[in-house]
């Protein structure tokens, strides 16, 4: 027989809400240094990896002349904003909508994460950071579907 998990330990519907405006948070704080460099110019300073100013002024650092980094900026406000609206609502259709914004995240970041290892041969520290926050909003929101506390 098992024993319960104390009752700080379990993951809630509202626990999980936070964790995912927590790391939207993060995205937001990522994309927008990105975005601030962009329209302000000058170099990206790159922490761990080198290439960032390679990927982002390469041609697929916009889509339709719009930056990457400011559709991720809006992204990532958006999931922030259903996110914590949600925390203290209980309601499927919340839930199902942030899993397939995180599926749609991930989506691109595996795309853009193709694009820097294959294509570019160079990475970008911010990229990365916004791949990991997609991939973990992806997991707390599938978490989030299934949980039943």
């Amino acid at each position: 027989m098992t024993t319960p998990l104390p009752q700080q330990l379990v993951l809630t519907s509202r626990r999980l809400l936070v964790a995912i405006a927590a790391v939207s948070f993060l995205g937001i704080l990522d994309t927008s240094y990105l975005v601030a460099k962009h329209f302000i110019g000058g170099p990206v300073k790159c922490v761990l990896v080198q290439g960032c100013d390679t990927v982002t002024s390469s041609v697929y650092s916009s889509i339709l002349g719009v930056p990457v980094a400011l559709l991720g900026l809006i992204y990532y406000l958006v999931f922030f904003f259903i996110a914590f609206w949600a925390i203290d609502r209980e309601s499927s259709q919340i839930k199902k909508l942030l899993l397939f914004l995180a599926i749609i995240g991930v989506l691109f970041s595996s795309w853009f994460l193709y694009v820097q290892a294959f294509i570019l041969s160079a990475y970008c520290t911010y990229c990365l950071v916004s791949a990991l926050t997609s991939i973990l909003n992806l997991i707390f929101s599938g978490s989030l579907l299934v949980n039943k506390n």
